[in-house]
């Protein structure tokens, strides 16, 4: 889990793009509310807006979302949730 507050930009801007890159399931909290706001892999990295492929907590895909890379307070890949949803979409993709 990375904390993004007091982190400077470029940080975070490496961040997304290694998740791009490796095609990395991710959770985003938005505006520290706590929670994780939803699940998915960054498909698209402009300017200070991120798209992101949503993916349901049983590996389906659901949708686009557009989103101020401001707003992003806390991301997440490679813990036991986004490793269970990986598996859960390749499963998924494969029928």
């Amino acid at each position: 889990k990375i904390d993004f507050k007091g982190v400077n930009k470029p940080f975070i801007n490496r961040v997304f793009d290694y998740i791009q890159k490796e095609k990395k399931v991710a959770s985003f909290e938005l505006v520290e509310n706590g929670l994780k706001d939803f699940y998915g892999f960054i498909s698209e990295i402009s300017d200070d807006t991120l798209v992101i492929q949503q993916i349901s907590c049983y590996g389906c895909l659901d949708g686009f979302v557009q989103v101020d890379a401001e707003t992003i307070t806390n991301i997440t890949f490679n813990s036991q949730d986004e490793q269970k949803i990986e598996i859960l979409y390749s499963l998924e993709s494969k029928k």
